[in-house]
Order: C-alpha cells, then structure tokens, then sequence
C-alpha cells in the first residue's frame, strides 16, 4: 500500500469517474440518508447503554 499523496491529476480523475457513477446532487442525498441513520443508530446504542 502507498503512502505517497495523491496528485491533483488523479484526484481530478477519480473526481470525475465518481461523479459519472454518482451526481453531485445523489451524493447529497445519500449523505444526508447516512448522516439519519448514524444518528438513530447512536440514538439505538444510548438508549440500550441506559436499561
């Protein structure tokens, strides 16, 4: 495994093979459904930790 950083030129790249993969606009979307979910989840663990 590398531990070189990576270069602006492949980070455009990637950039933009995932973009093509996923808009901007999904990746939102998607981001906000994580961030709901890892807030019940925590939600879940702290009400569990309390019985």
């Amino acid at each position: 495994m590398s531990t070189e950083p990576w270069s602006g030129d492949l980070v455009v790249g990637v950039e933009a093979q995932r973009r093509a993969l996923l808009s901007k606009d999904e990746l939102l979307k998607r981001r906000l459904w994580r961030d709901e979910r890892v807030k019940g989840l925590l939600l879940h663990k702290s009400a569990a930790e309390s019985k």
